[in-house]
């Protein structure tokens, strides 16, 4: 593959934390998954932290699904961690929070 100078830059540095920011279509997940691909020689155990579920999904395939890797947004890895852990919670949108805190604070709801 043409790698250009930055994609160069960061597989020529890819044996410690990365933080790549780029624009939409800059081929950061293609670089991300090559960046896996070459660690995963050396049978290391990858996170990959994403800002987007689709971007995560991307790495995933195109790293084949290796075990030892583990790619997602922070919430989303946030929440897998948790379930490892056995930890009982509930997540809560806006609406839910809103009524927790006016029973909490034996508010009137609205």
């Amino acid at each position: 593959m043409n790698w250009s100078k930055e994609q160069s830059n960061i597989l020529d540095n890819c044996d410690r934390n990365l933080y790549i920011a780029a624009g939409p279509g800059s081929g950061k997940s293609t670089v991300l998954a090559e960046v896996a691909k070459r660690l995963l020689d050396d049978n290391k155990k990858l996170i990959l932290l994403t800002f987007t579920n689709k971007a995560a999904k991307t790495i995933t395939k195109k790293v084949n699904n290796k075990s030892n890797v583990i790619a997602g947004t922070f919430h989303g890895l946030c929440y897998k961690l948790l379930i490892d852990t056995g930890a009982e919670f509930n997540i809560c949108d806006e609406s839910k929070k809103r009524l927790i805190i006016k029973k909490l604070f034996n508010c009137k709801a609205d």
